[in-house]
């Protein structure tokens, strides 16, 4: 687990965070994922009661020699869910 302490704008406090990394490396179709299962431990963070946020890197399947990434956050923070949407 990594402790991180977040600010708006770099000026004001917004709380602390705790990042929870998982590699997944085994996958057959060469897929590397990392995953972060995190929560919010102090301040407005603590509103998050879900952060399943997953970061995807492959080969471009079309071939290109390029690198295809993706990436997925799902969180929950009650009834602000929606108006959250934009800060995450």
């Amino acid at each position: 687990e990594h402790p991180v302490e977040l600010s708006a704008l770099g000026l004001l406090p917004m709380g602390k965070q705790v990042i929870r990394l998982q590699m997944s490396t085994e996958r057959r179709d060469g897929v590397r994922i990392v995953r972060d299962t995190g929560r919010g431990v102090s301040g407005a963070l603590e509103a998050v009661t879900l952060w399943d946020h997953r970061m995807a890197v492959s080969a471009d399947p079309a071939g290109t020699g390029k690198t295809l990434y993706r990436d997925q956050l799902v969180f929950r923070t009650g009834a602000l869910t929606l108006p959250s949407w934009p800060v995450f």
